[in-house]
């Protein structure tokens, strides 16, 4: 059942404190809502009243077709509907009630909404009956209420209480020379003059209501007015009982215009606006909508953080939850949310706190920064690639060459001073060449980089455990070196990359010879792994050389680290491999062959998303 507050904080209000019971239903019976005082009328709780129907079990069969009957009045919606039916209460008994019924067609809404106010009729009559037998315990008890009550018969205020008196500013004799119209405002007095006549007739009209009233002093205020039928001395009256609801209702006037300000700034601004009170979002502006795809209704059944990305939503909540209690937060910052279709976009948050309906809020303003934050990290990898050719050509390049440059100068001043080169001499050649291959190397390793960088691979099914076999094959004799490749493969594991993948384990393999010497044991281990629900394959690289010190394990994939040691090497090398790895959708990182010893040599761990054996190269 929705809640009251549907209605309207005054309507809900009204309804759920008063005596009266009050039931709301759609025409196929569903129950929108109850007030409280409906609980003890039929005796029943919130969860059986939760499960049932109206009419349903809550009448007798011959009060349920009247009812029924009565919704299909052609009057109803217009003027209400008087029943008179029996509730059959939850431990059995009948309980004989008057209904006041109506229908309410909401705007733009094809469903019409039902409702009606039962009013226990033996309560009523002998409530009448004893006020006729009572006339001065009546008397006595309005003297000293603090709500005004008139008596009105024949048109006449034949009775009015000292509230009363003090409400309208006149005396009791200036009551009894008019009539009881003349205290409503013109804009009221027809209406309230047409309602007393049908009264009067026996029509079942609502009985409480809000009025305009004009003091004597000409001032005009607002009341809250119920109004019965009494027998006094043997004719028919009315006794009406007011409250003077003026103050509440500049109160609520202010609120309404206040609200209604609100609305219009927030419908069209290009803002996203949010509101959240507890943990629950509870309003949405037209721009949140499209921000996020999902509708109004849908917003507002979700958590504050529930649109979050997960590596935001723990930091949204604590501050969320923070500044409804009034501690202080940061009020701006920059998060992912994923919209309803799934898609992963940046928005820029400034929050604030509010009280809302008494109770502390939060209020949101969120500009979408998906296009900025693409710009920003497309022009963050231009300048780091720019930066990083500049580097290459500026740096490792240019030493590389140097260096050829200056093997080739040594030949050439003793061929020039002998007219010949020793077999020692030969070594200067053969430095200049392997200068030249790494140059040759780099640059190819550049446009491996930039061709994978502006996606001219496209993703293919690979087996991982085939190249991995020609990997062995390919460093299991190397000149001069006694190299042990073990290779195991738990099972065939297929992941989606490109042709470049095959250079992510040339890489680990060929640098764990190049970073060693003499004898050298390398173990590759494949096997399938799941983490939170998904399927990877692992890949473990381990061998028995130098390893690598704990300060260095994450540094030796930055291209920014540079020093003389040997596992720095040349070019790309380990910043190739963890890119094209973050490209897979994967993950890499070192750790020690032997937990605790990194002399006892290196692991390197790659972790792939593995795709079925049935996926297809689509």
């Amino acid at each position: 059942m929705r809640d009251l507050s549907e209605l309207g904080s005054f309507a809900a209000e009204a309804i759920k404190n008063d005596t009266v019971s009050f039931i709301a239903w759609q025409r196929d019976g569903s129950i929108i809502t109850v007030n409280p005082p409906f609980y003890e009328l039929t005796g029943q709780s919130q969860e059986q009243v939760e499960k049932e129907l109206w009419p349903g079990k809550f009448t007798t069969q011959e009060s349920k077709a009247h009812i029924l009957a009565g919704m299909d009045d052609q009057d109803l919606g217009r003027e209400a509907r008087k029943q008179e039916v029996s509730i059959v209460r939850a431990d059995g008994t009948l309980l004989p009630v008057e209904l006041i019924i109506n229908r309410y067609q909401p705007a733009g809404g094809p469903v019409p909404i039902y409702y009606a106010f039962i009013t226990e009729i033996v309560e009523r009559k002998r409530s009448i009956r004893e006020l006729a037998e009572k006339e001065e315990l009546f008397r006595a008890l309005s003297e000293t209420a603090l709500a005004a009550v008139l008596l009105v018969q024949n048109n006449r205020v034949i009775y009015a209480n000292p509230e009363a008196m003090e409400m309208v500013g006149y005396s009791s004799d200036d009551l009894k020379n008019i009539y009881y119209w003349d205290l409503i405002h013109p804009d009221f007095k027809d209406e309230i003059i047409k309602y007393g006549d049908l009264l009067l007739h026996g029509k079942s009209l609502p009985a409480r209501f809000e009025i305009k009233f004009v003091r004597k002093d000409g001032e005009e205020r607002w009341c809250d007015v119920s109004v019965g039928p009494v027998v006094y001395k043997g004719k028919m009256s009315g006794v009406i009982t007011a409250l003077d609801i003026t103050e509440r209702k500049k109160s609520d006037l202010a609120l309404k215009e206040s609200e209604e300000k609100f609305r219009v700034l927030s419908e069209l601004s290009p803002m996203a606006i949010f509101m959240y009170q507890g943990t629950k979002l509870i309003y949405a502006n037209l721009t949140a909508t499209m921000f996020t795809g999902y509708s109004r209704e849908e917003i507002v059944q979700k958590d504050f953080w529930e649109m979050v990305h997960p590596k935001y939503k723990d930091m949204v909540r604590q501050y969320g939850l923070a500044r409804q209690r009034g501690e202080p937060v940061p009020a701006e910052y920059e998060i992912e949310y994923i919209t309803k279709d799934g898609e992963l976009r940046w928005a820029q948050f400034t929050a604030g706190q509010i009280e809302y309906l008494g109770k502390p809020a939060g209020i949101v303003t969120a500009i979408d920064t998906t296009e900025r934050k693409h710009y920003e990290i497309a022009l963050a990898d231009a300048k780091a690639q720019a930066e990083l050719y500049v580097d290459l050509m500026g740096h490792d390049i240019n030493n590389m060459n140097q260096a050829s440059l200056g093997f080739l100068e040594m030949a050439t001043d003793k061929l020039l001073a002998t007219g010949y080169l020793s077999e020692e001499d030969l070594q200067l050649i053969t430095n200049a060449v392997d200068s030249l291959k790494s140059s040759s190397s780099l640059i190819d390793s550049v446009r491996k980089l930039q061709k994978e960088k502006r996606g001219g691979l496209a993703p293919v099914v690979i087996d991982v455990t085939r190249i991995l076999g020609d990997v062995k094959s390919q460093f299991s004799a190397v000149p001069g070196r006694n190299i042990n490749i073990n290779y195991s493969a738990q099972s065939h594991c297929k992941v989606r990359a490109n042709e470049l993948v095959r250079d992510v384990f040339v890489n680990l393999v060929g640098n764990a010879i190049k970073h060693s010497s003499g004898d050298l044991t390398i173990n590759i281990f494949v096997k399938s792994v799941a983490e939170q629900g998904q399927l990877f394959c692992r890949i473990d690289i381990d061998d028995t050389g130098p390893g690598i010190s704990d300060e260095r394990k994450q540094a030796i994939f930055q291209r920014s680290v540079r020093d003389q040691s040997k596992l720095t090497g040349k070019g790309l090398g380990l910043y190739l491999v963890r890119t094209l790895v973050d490209d897979y959708k994967g993950r890499i990182w070192v750790e020690d062959r032997v937990p605790g010893d990194y002399s006892k040599g290196a692991r390197f761990v790659v972790l792939l998303p593995a795709v079925a054996d049935s996926a297809t190269n689509n």
